[in-house]
């Protein structure tokens, strides 16, 4: 569900990138054209998309190859497990992404531990294989001291009481445990987070959208805008 929440806003972001670069390489191209016949001074905007429209069409090979090599360069920084686990708590951090990033993480966990406890997994292999789902070395981290915690025979609940989960799934973990209602209070969890993952996904674009609106109306604007003032200059000459 999060995935396909996804793919609108992907859609549209793509979208709108596209036409951009369309108008940059292959409208402005249109304009330079005419505006050389004419003796007019181009203002600085207009100047500087007209060259940046001629830098992507003489360059592009090399600024996709550049882009592509920016890429991998970052994928091999990423791809330790130090850094990886750096960007992934900074990330935690960041305001309304971070909701998203550990609510999602959470979902993942629980709807694991939850399937495999309910069908009588013992708790220490179902602990092993939500590690693998989680999807975030973060919590994958967490989880391995959660193990060590349950495996040693101090349970689950004093180490799901700390950062990364918030305390309150410490608590519910206590109860199941004294109680040994584990795999209900694991089933509940799954639930609670998948809406909360659903609730912050769609806090996160409700913040986003009107941002990202905004930046591509001010783009636009200025694309236009660089155009335009040529253009009323040029009538005005007749």
């Amino acid at each position: 569900k999060a995935i396909s929440t996804l793919i609108y806003p992907s859609l549209v972001l793509s979208a709108s990138l596209t036409v951009v670069m369309f108008l940059v390489i292959f409208i402005l191209p249109t304009f330079a054209e005419i505006f050389s016949q004419f003796d007019i001074k181009l203002p600085l905007s207009t100047r500087a998309l007209l060259m940046l429209s001629s830098l992507i069409r003489a360059w592009w090979p090399v600024l996709l190859g550049a882009l592509g090599a920016a890429g991998y360069f970052g994928w091999k920084t990423l791809s330790s497990t130090r850094n990886a686990t750096a960007l992934q708590v900074f990330l935690l951090d960041v305001p309304v992404m971070g909701g998203v990033i550990r609510n999602l993480a959470m979902t993942r966990i629980f709807k694991t531990m939850a399937s495999l406890a309910s069908s009588g997994i013992p708790i220490l292999k179902s602990i092993e294989l939500a590690k693998a789902s989680a999807g975030n070395r973060v919590f994958a981290e967490a989880l391995d001291r959660v193990h060590r915690s349950a495996s040693e025979g101090h349970g689950l609940a004093p180490v799901m009481s700390e950062s990364p989960f918030p305390e309150i799934v410490g608590g519910m973990i206590e109860t199941g445990e004294r109680s040994g209602s584990l795999p209900a209070v694991l089933v509940k969890l799954a639930a609670f987070y998948e809406t909360q993952t659903n609730n912050s996904i769609q806090r996160f674009f409700s913040v986003l959208e009107p941002l990202f609106v905004a930046v591509l109306g001010m783009v636009v604007a200025a694309i236009a805008f660089s155009v335009l003032i040529p253009v009323f200059s040029l009538t005005q000459g007749f």
